[in-house]
């Protein structure tokens, strides 16, 4: 599922799913995605194995490493994750739930980001 830990994080939860958008990257591109998601440091990268229309695929995630709790996501974070899931057709029910998880689950701990903190 969706949840915040003020930036976006997916647990696991085997009654909900999460829509996600997959993209071919270049070693450049995953590269400067590893620095715009502080990785190694604040994400990992996962690996899961998907049926995609062109056959099987390993596709890469980035998960948020232990250590943080939920927390309420900015409103500017928030609107750019709404405007990827209207670019690509997501409905938008499993964000709404993931704000208001993280909302309800909030609890002091959650990351704090210098870029998106109101």
């Amino acid at each position: 599922m969706l949840v915040f830990r003020e930036v976006a994080d997916i647990k696991s939860n085997p009654e909900c799913s999460v829509p996600i958008g997959i993209y071919t990257i270049t070693r450049v591109c995953e590269k400067a995605l590893d620095r715009y998601e502080g990785f190694p440091r604040l994400y990992r990268k996962e690996y899961v194995e998907m049926d995609l229309e062109t056959g099987p695929a390993s596709v890469m995630i980035y998960t948020m490493n232990e250590g943080y709790g939920c927390g309420e996501p900015p409103r500017g974070y928030v609107e750019v994750i709404d405007e990827g899931y209207r670019d690509w057709g997501f409905d938008r029910a499993s964000l709404d739930e993931g704000i208001k998880f993280s909302i309800r689950n909030a609890d002091g701990t959650s990351y704090r980001s210098g870029k998106w903190s109101s």
